[in-house]
């Protein structure tokens, strides 16, 4: 697990809020921007 994720969640925040320039934070965005357009994901 990324650390800034587990860190988002003990502060209870949105991890996109807590530290949006996180590579988990970037992974989510991805996947959402994947989704939303339709495209399959490769993972």
């Amino acid at each position: 697990m990324n650390v800034a994720l587990a860190e988002a969640l003990s502060f209870g925040r949105p991890a996109l809020l807590y530290n949006a320039a996180s590579t988990g934070s970037q992974v989510h965005l991805k996947l959402a921007k994947e989704f939303l357009n339709g495209k399959k994901s490769t993972r």
